[in-house]
């Protein structure tokens, strides 16, 4: 099955989100499932549904939008040698703040704007699951990486599958190399997506775990950090995985995944039923937007009254000739 993941790009990441998106899809119900993807679709975003806006993050990066990038991870510190003295790096807005401070923003009675629930609930779908991806909450310490190896990708493998397992970020982000490379929103490959989503909730069912129904990115982070320093980093750099490393770490990454679809269908959830989405006949028009549009309007009516003066106005002749034959004649 590894020759399909030759020339790999950044692009297959978004296959676990669009899983994470979907699990979290079953916990809620038709309406639920309406509310949150009218909100993802208002205030000028595309239309789009919960599982399509599952890396929009990701996207933005693309387009060289890159004020969100620390978003993504928390790289807290590890140090594997206890004699190794290190400067620890300054604290930085990352993905638990961030998912912290967007839960508590949508809780907020006075968060009325349309456009700030679609963007945080945007973020939100992608981020759950970063923060449940075990090298995204890490940064390794060494003699050799003095200010981190940036959450493994500077941990190189010796792989021979192309980019999802060139680093040991990579091969994490890739869950293993667990599932194959596709567009997984494009509606071809539904099947493909329900299967996956369904082995991994019946291989790792929500009652199998605890504190599904809690919000707290802290926790979260450190549960990947453990898997991270432990697992994650079992692998010698320049190395190449073996089977047994393979299927530990895909079993440790669909777990996360099924945990971290829960927990999201759980927010989605909440957020739904919170009763503090706001509706449209809610929204009260701001006073420098009718000043704008009351003059606007102004001088719509005025070029309008002036065109049709123009094209309705008759100028009067005078009969009187200016030159008279008598004066022809002189």
């Amino acid at each position: 099955m590894f020759f399909l993941f030759q020339g790999l790009t950044q692009s297959w990441w978004g296959h676990s989100h669009t899983i994470i998106a979907h699990i979290s899809q079953n916990q809620l119900t038709h309406k639920q499932i309406s509310n949150i993807n009218r909100i993802l679709s208002s205030s000028g975003f595309e239309t789009t549904d919960i599982e399509k806006i599952s890396s929009w993050p990701d996207d933005l990066i693309e387009y060289n939008l890159k004020s969100m990038a620390e978003w993504h991870y928390a790289d807290k510190p590890y140090v594997p040698y206890e004699d190794f003295n290190f400067i620890k790096p300054p604290p930085t807005y990352n993905v638990t703040t961030y998912i912290n401070d967007a839960w508590e923003t949508l809780h907020d009675p006075t968060t009325t704007d349309l456009w700030a629930w679609a963007f945080h609930i945007r973020n939100l779908i992608h981020y759950v699951g970063d923060i449940h991806t075990p090298h995204h909450n890490i940064a390794r310490f060494t003699v050799y990486h003095q200010n981190g190896d940036m959450g493994g990708n500077l941990y190189r493998l010796n792989c021979t599958w192309g980019d999802a397992c060139k680093n040991i970020h990579f091969l994490w982000d890739s869950c293993a190399l667990a599932f194959p490379i596709a567009d997984i929103t494009n509606p071809i490959y539904a099947s493909d997506l329900a299967k996956n989503s369904s082995l991994i909730e019946e291989e790792f069912p929500m009652s199998s775990f605890e504190n599904m129904t809690s919000v707290d990115p802290r926790a979260w982070s450190l549960e990947s950090y453990a898997i991270a320093s432990t697992l994650g980093y079992a692998l010698p750099s320049y190395s190449e995985p073996s089977q047994d490393y393979l299927y530990n770490a895909r079993q440790a990454g669909k777990r996360r995944i099924a945990m971290a679809g829960y927990r999201l269908g759980y927010m989605l959830k909440e957020l739904s039923e919170s009763g503090l989405i706001p509706e449209p006949s809610r929204y009260k028009t701001g006073k420098r937007e009718i000043a704008v549009w009351s003059c606007n309007g102004l001088l719509l009516i005025g070029i309008i009254v002036y065109v049709v003066a123009i094209l309705t106005y008759t100028p009067k002749l005078d009969p009187t000739p200016l030159i008279t034959i008598q004066d022809e004649a002189k």
